[in-house]
């Protein structure tokens, strides 16, 4: 198939029309993801850190001894 080239102009596009990319709502959605990966990263650094802060520090040493339940 022959593709036929022709030199005709492109009529002008208006900045950002037709452009997801640059859409505001685009990059209100790109900030609101970053902030909930900050939020997760957050809340499972607590998480880890509370079940390590509250493990008591029982060992063959310790007094009262630990009670298996």
């Amino acid at each position: 198939m022959a593709t036929a080239l022709t030199h005709r102009e492109l009529p002008p596009v208006a900045a950002g029309n037709d452009d997801p990319f640059h859409d505001p709502v685009v990059l209100g959605i790109g900030i609101a993801f970053v902030i909930l990966a900050l939020v997760i990263l957050a809340l499972t650094g607590l998480f880890t850190w509370g079940n390590l802060y509250g493990a008591p520090p029982w060992n063959s040493h310790a007094f009262p001894p630990s009670v298996a339940h």
